[in-house]
Formats: structure tokens, C-alpha cells, sequence
């Protein structure tokens, strides 16, 4: 994407330089380090390609950049703003020389907040793709990790097959 402002201390531009399997700080492989720290929703934006599709952790589907932006203005201008990400990579794995899988985990510590709350940790899966030798970010997928209720554990019991006791 010629002439896109790209950072390049932080964000997809690092994938260049990194290795399967290498671990590197938060903000070199997830879009949370691309100018959200200081509450700019464009430079935020500016590491997603053109057609991202970008789903938020309740489930709400942005397709854009510029969806994505004005989104995300609104969230640095509001609940987010002064908020903090604690979190790390979990796996980076390249399903090509321009394409590269990515795995994170974290939670935000919102700026009233002494201590992020556990029971909002997030998984997302980031998919990273290398164009015109500078990587974006192309889909995004944010997941709330929760431990099974009652009626998934229930169900997990039921499909378990019991073993035989005559093993």
C-alpha cells in the first residue's frame, strides 16, 4: 500500500525481522501497539489493510479501515482512553513468505482500573499479510476467554467416552 503512514517501531512492521517462533513484545505483533496507546484510531487503523475484517469480542464485525477508525476514535475518546493492554504473543507462525498467523492474549486495564480484572482476558487471532514489503494487519478476531458453565461442562461429561474398565 504505497504512501500508507506505517510506524515502524511498532506493529506489523517488526513481522519483517521476526522468526517462526520468536518471541518479541506485545505491540510487534498485535494491532493494540499501532497508536492506540496514545488514542490515535487512525494510526490504529493505519496497520489493518484496505478490506480488514476485524471482529470485536462481542462479536460485532467492522469491515474497513475506515470503519475500523471511526470505531475505534470513539472507543479512545471513551472508555478506552488512558487504557493500558496487558498481554503477549502466545504463537507466530508464517503459512508463507507474505502471510503470517498470529496468536495473542490480553486484557485492558482500563485508566480507573489498579489491576486488570482476569475475567476479561481476550484471545485473538490475527491474520498478517506483506504487501509492497510492509505488513497489515487483514483480519482480526478477538475472543473473551471464559471457563465452561454448568451446562458445557455437563455436556463435555456426557460426550467424554467413559473408559472400560476391562483395559
Amino acid at each position: 500500500m504505497p504512501g500508507a503512514a506505517h510506524p515502524q517501531s511498532t506493529g506489523p512492521a517488526f513481522l519483517g525481522t521476526l522468526a517462526p517462533n520468536h518471541q518479541c513484545p506485545w505491540q510487534a505483533t498485535s494491532p493494540w501497539g499501532c497508536g492506540s496507546d496514545q488514542g490515535d484510531a487512525q494510526a490504529y487503523a493505519s496497520c489493518f489493510t484496505e478490506d480488514v475484517d476485524y471482529v470485536a469480542f462481542d462479536g460485532s464485525h467492522i469491515q474497513g479501515r475506515q470503519a475500523n477508525a471511526e470505531a475505534h476514535q470513539a472507543l479512545f475518546d471513551g472508555v478506552l482512553r488512558g487504557s493500558v493492554l496487558d498481554g503477549g504473543m502466545k504463537s507466530l507462525r508464517f503459512l508463507g513468505p507474505d502471510v503470517a498467523l498470529i496468536h495473542t492474549e490480553g486484557v485492558i486495564k482500563l485508566r480507573w482500573q489498579r489491576k486488570a480484572p482476569k475475567g476479561r482476558r481476550s484471545i485473538q487471532t490475527t491474520v498478517a499479510v506483506k504487501r509492497d514489503g510492509v505488513w497489515y494487519f487483514t483480519a482480526f478476531q478477538n475472543t473473551r476467554i471464559q471457563p465452561p458453565n454448568a451446562f458445557a461442562r455437563l455436556m463435555l461429561r456426557l460426550m467424554t467416552p467413559k473408559r472400560s474398565a476391562a483395559r
